[in-house]
């Protein structure tokens, strides 16, 4: 079983979250930047994708790669993430980015953190979120999260480490 795990990031998150669903997942796995030319998904079985939430919109080579390949994916094992602040479990906020087709079809779906990474940012921006933010956070990417989210995928067992943390859902307790 071939597994393509598809994304788009804006300053690094959602790749670094792409190469952590690697490993949860193992088994014969490609993580590619959605950005890059000539992406099939015919030799693939199962196809995840995650994209970066920027000023509240998705990443639109995400969005156009969702309506060109909607059709293909449906007949794929599909697992969609963002990578946002947003906590998970918010009432509308999948349904906002994918449409009702993908979200019932996907065997996972979910909002796998984010992380503010200001050295990156441009100024502007670093003052905006600066403002809005009292504190700026720690890293919100927690690796349990996608042992989690990777499992439901997975080629080879993977055992969790006791050095990753699991965060326990109302539905997993």
């Amino acid at each position: 079983m071939k597994t393509l795990i598809l994304f788009a990031s804006r300053y690094g998150a959602t790749e670094e979250i792409a190469y952590m669903l690697k490993s949860a997942v193992g088994g014969d796995v490609t993580v590619c930047n959605v950005r890059e030319r000539g992406i099939s998904l015919a030799e693939y079985d199962t196809v995840i994708i995650g994209s970066c939430v920027y000023m509240f919109k998705l990443d639109k080579h995400i969005k156009r790669f969702l309506r060109r390949n909607e059709k293909a994916l449906m007949g794929k094992r599909l697992g969609l993430y963002l990578c946002c602040y947003t906590t998970p479990g918010t009432d509308g906020y999948l349904e906002h980015f994918f449409s009702p087709e993908l979200l019932a079809h996907a065997a996972a779906k979910d909002i796998l953190g984010g992380k503010m990474q200001y050295e990156k940012m441009s100024y502007a921006y670093k003052q905006l979120f600066g403002a809005l933010m009292t504190s700026p956070p720690a890293s919100g990417l927690d690796a349990g999260d996608f042992l989690l989210f990777g499992s439901q995928y997975v080629v080879t067992p993977v055992k969790a480490s006791s050095a990753l943390p699991v965060r326990r859902t109302p539905s997993s307790s």
